[in-house]
């Protein structure tokens, strides 16, 4: 999950102007709470605090982390499909990438 955390922070400067879909409206807000917050960051600090406190964490704490990343994984196609739809149909976004 850092991992995946690492290479979405990469996108920002990779992509440029072609990830404003990704990153803003409506998509933008799914992708921020549903991928990065609910489907990375609440399950990795889940883990993390039963880690640190030394406790293992109980069966159904486990299965609801579980849900979330896979949740969060889904969320995450489909807005990286979503937002690439937008980007093809914006003839600026289609110049930029060809300039490059």
């Amino acid at each position: 999950m850092t991992t995946e955390l690492g290479l979405i922070a990469s996108l920002i400067p990779t992509l440029g102007p072609l990830g404003k879909p990704l990153f803003k409206g409506r998509l933008g807000l799914l992708f921020n709470a549903g991928t990065i917050g609910g489907g990375l960051l609440l399950p990795l600090l889940t883990k993390v605090g039963f880690t640190l406190s030394g406790k293992p964490p109980s069966r159904s704490i486990n299965i609801a982390a579980s849900l979330l990343a896979l949740t969060g994984g889904f969320i995450l196609r489909y807005v990286w499909v979503k937002a690439g739809r937008i980007s093809a149909d914006d003839p600026l976004a289609t110049h930029y990438y060809n300039k490059i």
